[in-house]
């Protein structure tokens, strides 16, 4: 929860990214499974400068607060399906964006 408020009221791209990068390295380790938050960050190691390319925007930062909340919310009731499946659209997202920016260079 705090990682996902500190990105909602980061007011820089850099903390956005910094409250960003914690939020998921907390949901990987809430899953338990030393495994999978070791692979995040991995994953987040890699991705990090990549994300940091991405143009800074208002548009960016809203829907990915709104994809955190979404997890967070389904954390906090424990319900796992819900969790994942938010998680799983998350990162969708933001493949979509990645991918987007690389096309467009």
């Amino acid at each position: 929860r705090a990682a996902a408020a500190g990105a909602a009221a980061a007011r820089s791209d850099a903390e956005f990214m910094e409250h960003d990068t914690a939020f998921h390295l907390a949901v990987g380790r809430a899953s338990g499974n030393r495994f999978f938050a070791e692979g995040i960050e991995r994953l987040r190691l890699v991705l990090n400068d990549v994300l940091a390319a991405l143009p800074d925007s208002e548009a960016w930062h809203s829907w990915s607060r709104e994809e955190h909340d979404r997890v967070v919310a389904a954390l906090a009731r424990r319900d796992a399906e819900t969790a994942r499946d938010a998680m799983a659209a998350h990162v969708l997202h933001a493949d979509d964006a990645i991918r987007a920016l690389l096309r467009s260079l």
